[in-house]
């Protein structure tokens, strides 16, 4: 069960570019900020038993408490591996965070 989707979203102001591709016992996440899709900072995370591990691949410049929510969010529902790239200009309010995370969550739980 492999499944792509991709998406815009226009939050606070900023476009964004949602990428979603889903397998089996995981998934793979890019969210670019602009129209262009960018790998940017990135983080996997393991659901194991009842735990959430998590590690940064790629430093974040913007996001790295977001990337770090997310990432371990994603595993948690998924029960799986979550592998997550986030592109930005600058950092998130956290209305536009909170936004994003239940957009992301949303789209998540729909193609699972």
């Amino acid at each position: 069960m492999n499944s792509f989707k991709d998406q815009k979203l226009s939050i606070g102001g900023r476009e964004y570019r949602i990428q979603l591709l889903m397998f089996t016992n995981g998934c793979f996440l890019s969210i670019s900020e602009g129209d262009v899709s960018k790998l940017g900072s990135m983080i996997i995370a393991l659901k194991i038993g009842d735990r959430v591990e998590s590690t940064v691949l790629i430093p974040s410049r913007y996001g790295g408490v977001f990337l770090n929510m997310l990432g371990e969010l994603i595993a948690n529902i998924i029960n799986g591996i979550a592998i997550v790239s986030y592109y930005a200009s600058k950092d998130l309010d956290s209305d536009s965070m909170r936004t994003l995370l239940l957009e992301i969550k949303n789209l998540i739980c729909k193609y699972r």
